[in-house]
């Protein structure tokens, strides 16, 4: 990807969050985020065809989409047994494992549907084509090491801010990245991180049971 276009993006991306945000007059903050993302989502792919670059440089491919699902899914499959193992060794050490991964559900129904759609899907989509796609897209061409590095950091440090350690947004990255690098296919860490939310929110809304 050209070092030109790819800053032109970032700054689009830059204004565009600090800006439009505070424009959009809902006070449902999880419906906000989720016009947000599918906004920044459509810029994206409108900056990429006004400056005449396919998508399948950040691992979209159309005809490989379906494809990209199913190796998701396995990677969820196996990523989940590796979780659940790793449940029950910090429960033998005396840890409570989902201290790690609970987070705070919404009050009503409709908001905890919400939540699955934006937090679930369309927030996926979004952080996947930003944090992969383009960040470790980029960087990867000097080195794939330190691509997985910085974009896991930002990708976990945009969710929780700088004064904490977002082990489990550390972790995920780490795992998206390594995915996406293996398949070649963005579609792929798109799903693992759908599933893996959606996997969170509903654990976080049985422990509040």
């Amino acid at each position: 990807m050209e070092t030109n276009k790819i800053i032109l993006i970032y700054l689009v991306l830059f204004i565009f969050e600090a800006s439009v945000p505070n424009i959009i007059n809902i006070s449902n903050s999880i419906i906000k985020i989720g016009i947000v993302r599918i906004l920044e989502t459509s810029l994206i792919i409108i900056i990429f065809k006004f400056c005449h670059m396919n998508l399948d440089k950040i691992g979209i491919i159309p005809n490989k989409i379906i494809f990209g699902i199913k190796k998701g899914l396995l990677w969820s499959i196996a990523f989940g047994c590796i979780v659940i193992i790793g449940f029950i060794l910090l429960y033998l050490f005396g840890i409570n494992p989902f201290k790690l991964i609970s987070g705070k559900i919404p009050e009503t129904k409709f908001d905890i549907l919400m939540l699955f759609i934006v937090g679930g899907i369309i927030a996926p989509i979004f952080e996947e084509i930003f944090f992969r796609g383009l960040i470790y897209g980029y960087i990867r061409q000097w080195s794939k090491i330190l691509a997985l590095l910085i974009s896991s950091y930002i990708f976990a440090m945009q969710h929780y801010g700088f004064s904490q350690a977002p082990i489990t947004q550390i972790i995920g990255g780490i795992i998206f990245a390594i995915s996406y690098e293996i398949e070649k296919n963005l579609i792929v860490p798109i799903t693992i991180h759908s599933l893996g939310n959606m996997a969170i929110f509903a654990l976080s809304i049985l422990i509040s049971l």
